[in-house]
This record gives structure tokens, sequence and C-alpha cells, in this order.
């Protein structure tokens, strides 16, 4: 569904930016909120199942985006984890 939903957008990017804040897992989860934008960081290459070229810059963007919020969350569950144990390895 959601590569029809792409493919027949005009406007991609905000068809992009929709499918990313809806991969934010939303309440309790088991495991790192990390771990799991990054498994759903690979569905964004499956909405060019054709590699369009024209699709891939768009693309891309999205995923450097993605990239980097899920950088600040491993920081941030990192440092979470360091004050809940007092390590500072």
């Amino acid at each position: 569904m959601a590569k029809s939903i792409f493919a027949g957008s005009k406007d991609k990017k905000a068809v992009l930016d929709i499918f990313c804040n809806r991969f934010q897992p939303t309440g309790y989860t088991e495991g790192a909120h990390s771990t799991i934008l990054k498994a759903r960081l690979k569905l964004l290459a499956t909405l060019n199942p054709e590699g369009k070229l024209k699709l891939m810059p768009e693309i891309a963007e999205a995923e450097e985006a993605l990239q980097k919020k899920i950088a600040a969350i491993e920081a941030r569950e990192e440092a979470e984890e360091r004050s809940r144990t007092g390590s500072f390895e």
C-alpha cells in the first residue's frame, strides 16, 4: 500500500516525511527505540523497486534524515543507560 501511495504522489518529499514520522514506535516497545528505527529504515529502500533515478535523491535524503535521528536517539539511550547503571565506560 505504501508503495502505491508513494508512486501516485505528486509531492514525494511530503509522503516520505509522513512515512518517516510513522516509523516512530508508539507506546511501550520491546527493545531500544533506535534498534526499532534502524529496522524500519530499510523500508525506505523498498519504495523504489524499479530503481528510478529521479526518486533516488529524495529517498536518500529521507534516509539521511532518519539516520541522523537514529544517531541522536542512540546517544540519548546510551546516556540514559549510563545514568541508570552508573557506568562510564
